[in-house]
């Protein structure tokens, strides 16, 4: 259900900034994304995710069987770009301590699943 928090958040997000910013022009949309590496980042971030939500049910797992996970690590690369691009965003602004901590709990997360750390926090029966 995370994911698809997420997928709502940032569907939400681009609509918003579809029709705040380019009154929901596609050719204003995609000359943004052209020119602002940041947009970019956001964008790609956005149109990866939607494979994700919609394979992101029991019938898509059975049917893509060992296929599904391997879509869905896309994430890892999905949340690097998300950081990317609010980072970016805020560059101009100075305001990197929200970001930061974003970036930290990513950290946190990737580093949870490497095997060798999974191993020493996993809970003892």
């Amino acid at each position: 259900m995370l994911g698809l928090f997420c997928f709502f958040y940032a569907t939400l997000h681009f609509l918003i900034w579809l029709w705040l910013d380019h009154d929901f022009s596609l050719a204003a949309m995609w000359l943004d994304v052209l020119e602002r590496p940041y947009i970019t980042f956001g964008f790609l971030a956005f149109v990866l995710l939607i494979p994700l939500a919609f394979t992101s049910n029991r019938w898509a797992q059975l049917k893509l069987g060992r296929r599904w996970s391997q879509l869905h690590r896309m994430i890892y690369a999905i949340a690097i770009l998300a950081i990317l691009h609010y980072w970016w965003h805020k560059a101009g602004k100075s305001d990197y301590e929200t970001v930061s901590i974003y970036l930290a709990v990513i950290v946190v997360l990737l580093l949870a699943r490497l095997p060798f750390i999974r191993q020493r926090i996993q809970i003892k029966k």
